[in-house]
């Protein structure tokens, strides 16, 4: 996956994928031990109590700060068995380059 891409993607659709990504289960998790989440940024997302949609909006904030954290997103998000979100991130991705 292109990360330049992928993470504008991810910026821009936001709004429509922290409707579909479950971090709980496990992906918050996995993005630590990962190292795409430091502890900090871990821990202010679990601590987030307003909603999924919330952590979700902090957790893609954190991510689309960098290149490698929006591809670790991707592989863990395959990992936890949310190959959905992933599918919609490469579909917008080829509208992206469909449109540049």
């Amino acid at each position: 996956m292109d990360c330049l891409c992928a993470v504008l993607v991810v910026w821009r659709y936001s709004n429509e994928l922290k409707t579909i990504i479950e971090p709980d289960y496990g992906l918050l998790d996995d993005l630590l031990s990962c190292k795409a989440l430091s502890y900090d940024e871990y821990h202010r997302i679990r601590g987030i109590t307003a909603g999924v949609h919330e952590r979700n909006y902090d957790l893609l904030w954190y991510i689309t700060k960098s290149d490698d954290k929006t591809t670790m997103l991707t592989e863990a998000l395959t990992r936890k068995d949310q190959q959905h979100v992933v599918n919609v991130i490469k579909k917008y991705q080829g509208n992206y380059y469909n449109t540049t």
